[in-house]
């Protein structure tokens, strides 16, 4: 079976340990509570059920935690489209849909802010791109 995870830029960055493709991984992971169109990334889980799971080392997320561990498969970068608030223009809002993946054979240990460099304004906004994590598929992944 194959699942997809989302690991968080800032759970990485606090504390996780990069790892390739290729890895076996044991992780501690919620199913996403998040709402459709705030999802990192259309999710496929291979089940057809489109289940993704978030990994979760610090308890932020909402659920039970379970543990996951599989073969990492596959790692993409998530690249998240921001548009700043029409009332606070320092303050930056993530565009629902507006993403992009980048395959990579390893997951960073640091995300990058302003990809792209300076990107012309949205909607008469300032927009930026952030890399926020990344998407991982586990294969033959089980819970435990």
């Amino acid at each position: 079976m194959i699942r997809t995870v989302f690991y968080e830029d800032w759970e990485m960055e606090c504390c996780g340990t990069p790892f390739s493709v290729g890895d076996k991984v044991t992780w501690k992971v919620v199913r996403s509570t998040l709402p459709p169109g705030k999802r990192p990334a259309p999710v496929d889980a291979g089940d057809g059920a489109g289940e993704l799971f978030v990994f979760t080392a610090h308890s932020s997320q909402t659920g039970t935690p379970a543990t996951l561990t599989g073969r990492v498969r596959r790692i993409q970068v998530v690249i998240q489209g921001y548009r700043a608030s029409r009332r606070e223009p320092d303050s930056f809002s993530p565009v629902p849909g507006d993403f992009r993946l980048r395959p990579v054979d390893a997951c960073p240990k640091w995300f990058e802010n302003g990809v792209g460099g300076q990107l012309p304004p949205r909607e008469g906004r300032a927009y930026r791109r952030d890399e926020t994590g990344v998407l991982v598929e586990l294969e033959d992944a089980a819970e435990g």
